[in-house]
């Protein structure tokens, strides 16, 4: 009888355990309103989206979310998928640039030798993702005065970048592209999949 009390003390701790770093996992991934000791406020006040439908036009929402990253030295993003999962990503070379070639080349965007810098954008990483996971609607917020597929101010040549994202993301799809002018003003961009 010790042994088997034993073992279901076990299981409750370890369903408790679960059911907590769920149920805290979960909070934290609410459209990234709760990472910052700042954003409780900003949660208080109505401003957090309780779904990517309200997070795709909610200006005081994206603003507040490309101020956390406004000072990245590179092009970063900051993804919400449809349950409100924050995913991070930046313009650097890395594992997702990989990860954006593969899709790319298997959908006959790119070609199947070399490696077109596009791959690097926010953007089609993010585009990428969603076509390899069946994400169909997501919001995007970046750090980039310019604005989307853009580097150092000036637009991307039309066969990049802008041209890749109908291509990238799956059929019917929708990303919002949120991202803050160097003026102050806030802008979007519709992206649909299949165009």
């Amino acid at each position: 009888m010790g042994k088997a009390f034993g073992r279901l003390v076990l299981i409750a701790l370890v369903v408790f355990g679960l059911w907590y770093v769920f149920s805290h996992y979960r909070g934290a991934a609410n459209f990234g309103c709760n990472v910052a000791a700042g954003d409780v406020a900003h949660a208080a006040t109505g401003g957090c989206p309780d779904s990517v439908a309200q997070a795709d036009s909610n200006a005081q929402w994206a603003g507040a979310r490309i101020d956390t990253i406004k000072d990245e030295r590179v092009t970063t993003g900051l993804f919400y998928d449809e349950d409100g999962h924050e995913h991070k990503y930046d313009s650097s070379q890395n594992s997702d640039s990989d990860t954006a070639l593969q899709v790319g080349r298997q959908l006959g965007v790119f070609p199947k030798v070399g490696r077109p810098s596009v791959v690097d954008h926010v953007e089609v990483k993010v585009a990428a993702v969603m076509r390899s996971t069946g994400v169909t609607t997501g919001v995007l917020v970046i750090n980039n005065p310019a604005g989307p597929c853009a580097r150092a101010g000036i637009s991307v040549e039309p066969m990049s970048c802008l041209a890749s994202m109908p291509r990238v993301l799956p059929p019917a799809a929708t990303l919002v592209v949120w991202w803050r002018q160097s003026d102050g003003g806030l802008k979007n961009q519709i992206f649909r999949g299949g165009q």
